[in-house]
């Protein structure tokens, strides 16, 4: 078959021929981030489900799809060639495109999937022998399954930096002052932490904040080069007069003093961004990776994450030399020193990676307070903000570091349980300050007009309900104790969007249609037509679409032993499970849809972007013609991008929320 994009590869060759939505988007996501080698591993993981694969499993699955099919008597009068590239290459097809043979790409690919949480590793040791010398008892093997789900968040990553930027810029505009690089935008290291984290899978505390300071120190260099660049015209045309002749005065030794002195401002403002964000939440600890050396194919056991390889100097084979892993990239001791202030907090050998789920529950407090203020607003001017508020508390409750180890087992779970349960003044640290400022203003305090506007939405928003009265506010001391209706407005949040996916692809008359069956249950296509005030011929039509794209189903009952179909009766209804499946299925097919048309025109618009980098503007598109297309190029890719990120926050309401 043609291929419809004329050329464009953007599936592996393991890719299935009818492949999930979910899956594939997945698959596209890790070779847009990762490269095919990379998707091509994602997928051969994908083929074995969720039981999982080891790594002899996974390699004989590629190969079998990778591998040309030889031929023995030509590869023995070919073997005695001097001349390489009359050869026969191993692979069906280029590397480009995922063809891969060799063990250690696979390994490598594999190790990038591990280092970046995309895959599910299952430990099965042998069953206790009664032999202790026995040989299988050292024996572990190692089962690895790809997280599509995780891996459908990749694109999702700038949105995470973003948040952290904005969350943060409060707190740190605050802090130490720092470098020019960071006090214009006071939310840049919070979001470079967090960008590097993204990129990286997973780092040491050390690791990652020497890296983010490097990166953070790239971007002031090209800043100021740009900046250079554009005032090098203006310079030369001021006037050439020689100045006076200056002394030579020796600034060496107090610019290298200002230097150290800036370098250690700026990493003791790193390490105090890295401590918040980590006591917030944001990172996570998880435990290391205990080496990266697979086994070969015939092995039984795998032994790439052995516990006793923890915190032990490994040895790399650099050509004839053997070098200690340890001393290559060794920490910078200002920063260690600076570590070591915070030990409760950056335990040694610490790794950390992003938090996903705080990330997913702060975006989804701000859904929600978005919905809530746009229902009820008239009602409570500020119920947005305090619906907000109380599940950004909730998220920092569940996800933030947690400093009660000296509470007994009974007051975790009883503080586990009371989680979502909050009073009034609990939410003045997550209310924005304009609104506490107005709190405090009005007669009788925040805490008598927090609780007056609580109450007021427990009984007056019912309709989804927003929030529960747990413990009465008359009398109580601390104003009573409130809980927000997650569940009920999650789940008219998806409602919304349902209907609204429905009436874009099949019409008004369909989302209504969905709408009466959902509220009414089992009816008649002639119950159906009366009330939704339509015509029972359209409305037979529109039940048959909907049906075929499966978003309502249909019950026969037959009246006779015969089946006659005559005098059978056919009830249609929603089976809201399978509906918001296919809607699901939908919006990832529109997305990755969506993905390929502007990796498409990336592939084809590259000799514009490239002539862009290293033209000026000036001497870029200077016929009318090319500019007009290079405008319309950019203008089509700003609007994929926007569609982009729409369909990507209806996933997210979807599936994450």
């Amino acid at each position: 078959m043609a291929n419809p994009f004329g050329g464009f590869v953007h599936t592996s060759p393991l890719g299935p021929h009818k492949p999930d939505p979910e899956l594939a988007l997945a698959s596209n996501a890790v070779r847009d981030c990762f490269g095919a080698t990379v998707q091509t591993v994602a997928d051969g993981l994908a083929g074995f489900g969720t039981d999982g694969a080891t790594v002899p499993q996974l390699l004989g699955r590629i190969r079998t799809h990778c591998r040309r099919v030889r031929h023995e008597e030509r590869d023995r009068l070919v073997a005695s060639l001097a001349d390489p590239h009359l050869r026969t290459n191993p692979t069906r097809g280029p590397e480009q495109a995922g063809y891969v043979v060799d063990t250690a790409p696979i390994r490598a690919a594999l190790l990038v999937l591990i280092q970046h949480s995309l895959v599910h590793i299952q430990i099965t040791h042998p069953n206790n022998s009664t032999n202790s010398n026995s040989s299988t008892n050292s024996a572990v093997t190692y089962k690895y399954s790809l997280d599509a789900r995780r891996a459908c968040m990749l694109p999702r990553y700038p949105r995470f930096a973003e948040y952290a930027r904005k969350a943060l810029a409060t707190a740190t505009a605050t802090a130490t002052a720092t470098p020019s690089s960071t006090k214009d935008d006071p939310g840049d290291m919070p979001s470079a932490i967090v960008e590097e984290l993204l990129i990286h899978g997973r780092m040491r505390t050390a690791d990652l904040v020497r890296d983010t300071l490097k990166t953070l120190a790239k971007k002031e260099n090209a800043e100021e080069d740009s900046t250079a660049a554009t005032t090098t015209k203006e310079d030369d045309t001021v006037n050439s007069t020689p100045t006076a002749a200056t002394p030579n005065i020796d600034t060496s030794s107090s610019s290298s003093s200002n230097d150290k002195s800036a370098d250690g401002t700026l990493s003791k403002a790193m390490v105090e961004n890295l401590k918040r964000l980590v006591e917030q939440g944001f990172l996570e600890l998880v435990p290391p990776l205990a080496g990266s050396n697979l086994e070969e194919d015939g092995d039984e056991g795998e032994t790439e994450f052995e516990g006793d390889n923890v915190g032990k100097k490994r040895k790399r084979n650099d050509g004839n030399v053997n070098v200690d892993v340890d001393d290559v990239g060794a920490d910078d001791p200002a920063i260690v020193e600076l570590l070591r202030n915070h030990r409760k907090v950056f335990p040694p050998g610490a790794v950390w990676r992003v938090n996903v789920s705080l990330f997913h529950a702060n975006l989804r407090a701000f859904a929600l307070g978005r919905l809530v203020a746009e229902r009820y607003r008239d009602k409570v001017p500020t119920a947005g903000s305090l619906v907000s508020a109380a599940l950004k508390l909730v998220a920092h409750r569940e996800h933030a570091l947690d400093a009660s180890s000296a509470l007994s087992e009974e007051d975790k779970h009883q503080r586990i349980q009371d989680r979502t349960i909050f009073a009034p003044d609990d939410l003045l640290a997550f209310l924005p300050a304009p609104i506490v400022k107005d709190y405090q203003g009005m007669a009788g305090g925040a805490r008598a007009n927090l609780s007056a506007s609580l109450v007021k939405l427990s009984q007056h928003c019912t309709w989804p309900q927003v929030i529960i009265e747990v413990e009465d506010a008359i009398g109580h001391p601390l104003g009573g104790k409130f809980e927000v209706s997650t569940r009920q407005l999650v789940d008219h949040l998806q409602g919304r969007i349902l209907n609204q996916v429905i009436e874009d692809s099949q019409g008004q008359v369909a989302a209504r249609i969905c709408s009466i069956l959902q509220s009414k249950g089992q009816l008649e296509s002639d119950a159906v037509a009366e009330a939704a005030m339509v015509p029972a011929k359209d409305v037979r039509e529109v039940l048959h679409r909907l049906f075929q794209q499966n978003y309502i189903v249909l019950l026969t009952l037959q009246q006779t032993k015969q089946h006659n179909p005559s005098n059978a009766i056919y009830l249609w209804s929603i089976h809201k499970a399978r509906m918001f499946q296919s809607v699901l299925h939908n919006v990832c097919q529109a997305l990755q849809n969506i993905r390929l048309r502007r990796q498409h025109e990336m592939e084809v618009g590259r000799e514009w972007i490239e002539r862009a980098k290293e033209a000026s503007y000036l001497d870029e598109n200077e016929h009318e013609n090319d500019k007009a297309n290079y405008l319309k190029f950019c203008q089509g890719l700003e609007r994929l991008d926007c569609a982009t990120l729409q369909l990507d926050e209806t996933l997210m309401v979807l599936r994450d929320f």
